[in-house]
């Protein structure tokens, strides 16, 4: 089966390269276009604000929210700008795309809106109550997805 389109989803941790070089491979290999998505959590969007005894705002923590925000967001970009230009320095066409969100849902509504014919993930090894708690990404996008899904292992970090 050949690829077309290729949703590589990179998280900024240590297991990143092994899912870009994976889709990357990939994208080469079937001559694909490949598209390189990050997804923040969102910082809660209720305003805090501290007020004097007359309801005048003395700190609003608002602001600093969007502002750590608006910064995670060019940081990130800026990040997978470099996996865009090693991407095209291999001589595959990528684009990226960087979003707020729940990253599962989002990462399965990039991939219809995008087309893609094939999303590349990682999975970190969490195993049995760690997973449970800290929920997993990965399976909930293998769950939702209504396309392929190849789940790129890493190491499990309780052994590592």
């Amino acid at each position: 089966m050949k690829f077309k389109r290729i949703l590589a989803a990179l998280d900024r941790s240590g297991h990143s390269d092994s899912v870009f070089q994976r889709a990357v491979s990939l994208a080469q290999s079937d001559q694909a276009e490949l598209l390189l998505c990050h997804c923040l959590t969102g910082i809660s969007s209720n305003a805090i604000a501290y007020t004097d005894l007359y309801g005048k705002p003395m700190v609003n923590f608002s602001a600093a929210q969007q502002q750590t925000q608006h910064r995670a967001e060019q940081e990130a970009r800026q990040w997978l700008q470099a996996y865009q230009a090693q991407a095209q320095a291999l001589g595959v066409h990528a684009e990226i795309r960087c979003e707020v969100g729940s990253p599962s849902a989002w990462l399965c509504q990039s991939a219809d809106q995008w087309s893609a014919d094939l999303i590349v993930i990682g999975r970190r090894g969490r195993r049995g109550l760690t997973e449970v708690l800290l929920g997993s990404v990965s399976s909930d996008v293998v769950h939702q997805a209504a396309r392929s899904v190849l789940v790129v292992q890493g190491d499990d970090p309780e052994t590592a």
